[in-house]
């Protein structure tokens, strides 16, 4: 019987971590395969690419990934930085590396952002697979 293949995007919060609790109570470490994504944003400011700090973001993306895949002792873990919009990244990991779900934090953002749309409430409209979103 094949692995369920789940993906777990991750954003460097607390809450964040909260997926993998989840995941943990969820699914044995024989049932599943865990897809780790940071995606690291490129800002764009006065038609400039923003490129500061490149470096420095990936390294603390590496952390978040090292931090969640240790906290997943014993299962199999793939962990992936890419640099990108958030939406396109995880959805286009998702796809490419044949993943059947997806989970991830709910939303903290408020104010304009919520209104404007939320990564979560995004990839629940786009993704072709299950998109379980962990409350609060």
């Amino acid at each position: 019987m094949a692995k369920l293949k789940i993906l777990i995007p991750l954003e460097g919060t607390e809450k964040s971590m909260d997926s993998i609790n989840w995941l943990k109570k969820s699914y044995n470490k024989d049932d599943v395969e865990v897809g780790l994504i940071n995606v690291v944003e490129i800002v764009y400011t006065n038609d400039l690419l923003a490129v500061t700090d490149l470096n420095n973001r990936k390294v603390e993306s590496g952390k978040i990934l090292d931090k969640a895949a240790a906290e997943l002792d014993g299962y199999a873990v793939l962990k992936r930085t890419v640099i990108g919009p958030s939406v396109y990244e995880i959805l286009r990991e998702a796809e490419s590396g044949g993943y059947n779900m997806i989970a991830m934090q709910k939303s903290t953002k408020t104010g304009l952002s919520r209104v404007l749309g939320s990564v979560p409430s995004k990839i629940i409209r786009s993704s072709p697979i299950p998109v379980v979103i962990i409350p609060e």
